[in-house]
């Protein structure tokens, strides 16, 4: 997972403390929150700073200029948003910064404010930031010995208020659930098999007040669920479903139901090979599922 915490602060952004102070401007040069005072602070220009980086401004270009031992932060990042934000405009720029800082330990930005810092922005901002520093290291040879080096910080600057951040994104709920998504979908499916995936389902349930049960194939068969027994019978390895069940909160309940099926069936496929590449995919709806609940819990 990319370990991400996050934080508020109000005031000018020039004057918190971080590894690279992140802020926007548009595709025809106009500052946005933040950029201003920033760069007036650090004795930078945007027209020079974006001459000097020899780039044509377009959305999601990311330029980092030292900011010169003026400013608390070591250095400035200016990232290129579309004009009129939404949150997908949000996320977009966000992952593309946060590909061009993954070295920060300590990101400030006020990218959010472009959303008026209301919560879906910042979910979007949050978002983003984890998109672009996903890293998926389960089968790299060598790690580093001195931790994980994604480790980050965030300091979302507000404008002269501290913004709330959405339920589960001070503790990094949010970002965690859905890199444990991702990590699962990249697993190799020669080691994503049904007893893989209900193994993981189960400990991340542990984590949680959550009860778990997995279904075995003589479960499924007495229970008349013969669909699934039927796609599991491809393969060397037997099928199971998991079943899992968060009681806490008042309120209706909601079911979530999400697809299993992982790639190690075998049979007849009459797919594009092109497409075929993506049925290890097939197991996200469940994988998003287990998080959501995990999430909730």
């Amino acid at each position: 997972m990319t370990p991400l915490e996050f934080e508020v602060a109000s005031g000018n952004a020039a004057d918190v403390e971080a590894d690279v102070i992140l802020v926007p401007f548009a595709p025809d040069g106009t500052p946005g929150p933040g950029t201003q005072a920033v760069l007036a602070a650090a004795g930078l220009d945007l027209d020079r700073a974006l001459a000097a980086a020899g780039i044509e401004p377009r959305v999601g270009s990311l330029v980092r200029v030292p900011a010169n031992g003026s400013l608390k932060s070591r250095a400035v990042a200016l990232v290129c948003v579309t004009g009129t934000p939404d949150t997908i405009a949000l996320r977009f720029a966000a992952a593309a910064a946060a590909r061009g800082c993954r070295d920060a330990r300590r990101l400030a930005t006020t990218l959010h404010q472009l959303g008026e810092e209301s919560t879906d922005a910042i979910a979007a901002v949050a978002d983003g930031l984890a998109w672009g520093r996903y890293a998926f290291l389960d089968y790299k040879s060598e790690r580093r010995e001195d931790g994980d080096d994604r480790m980050c910080q965030v300091v979302l600057v507000g404008n002269g208020r501290e913004p709330t951040l959405p339920r589960g994104l001070d503790t990094g709920v949010r970002v965690a659930a859905g890199d444990w998504v991702r990590d699962l979908v990249n697993i190799p499916s020669c080691h994503a098999t049904p007893a893989a995936i209900a193994a993981e389902a189960a400990r991340i349930a542990s984590r949680a007040s959550i009860t778990s049960r997995i279904w075995q194939a003589e479960d499924l068969t007495a229970a008349g669920l013969h669909a699934v027994v039927a796609v599991g019978a491809g393969s060397a390895n037997a099928p199971c479903m998991v079943e899992l069940r968060y009681e806490g909160g008042d309120g209706p309940r909601v079911a979530l139901v999400g697809k299993g099926i992982t790639f190690d069936s075998g049979g007849l496929d009459l797919k594009q090979i092109r497409r075929m590449v993506e049925m290890k995919n097939d197991m996200a709806g469940a994988a998003a599922v287990i998080a959501a609940t995990w999430a909730a819990a």
